[in-house]
């Protein structure tokens, strides 16, 4: 167990990093999939009553279809926006203490540039191999970009 995290998972171990990640991941899967669930049966509320005033001969007011839109496009983007500094943080974390676990001795050095590269070189150089998951560091990355865009465009 670690002391920082007060977490029941051993994360010093690569078995217990992988237990953490994947709690972490299900953990925040459940959320996305809980809210946007949420989110879709407010949108159906919505048409719902939107086709009922339409039935009715009445002018469906426009304020209906604004809030569709804000439920079904803003809302579903921001729940992503929010996700994204969560998700990459538990990446990180298991990227140090991968390090940490396969060389403890040795530090990686900070620097200019994307602290994925610079974990991902280290252990390179410790003899990790990331073949079969390049793809996936390739969209993490962007996935970093478009979080580093993200804070720095709202401060």
């Amino acid at each position: 167990m670690t002391q920082a995290s007060n977490s029941i998972i051993d994360t010093s171990t690569m078995s217990g990093l992988r237990e953490y990640y994947h709690v972490s991941s299900l953990m925040l899967w459940n959320t996305y999939c809980e809210f946007e669930k949420h989110l879709d049966e407010r949108a159906q509320e919505i048409v719902c009553q939107y086709q009922e005033e339409s039935k009715n001969n009445a002018d469906p007011a426009q304020h209906q279809l604004s809030t569709l839109h804000y439920i079904q496009v803003q809302l579903a983007t921001q729940l992503r926006y929010a996700l994204l500094p969560r998700f990459l943080g538990v990446l990180e974390r298991m990227m140090k203490v991968m390090c940490k676990i396969n060389c403890p001795e040795d530090k990686v050095t900070m620097g200019k540039g994307s602290w994925l590269k610079r974990h991902v070189i280290f252990l390179k150089k410790n003899d990790v191999s990331f073949v079969d998951v390049q793809d996936d560091i390739e969209n993490t990355t962007n996935l970093i970009i478009i979080l580093n865009c993200l804070v720095h465009a709202t401060a």
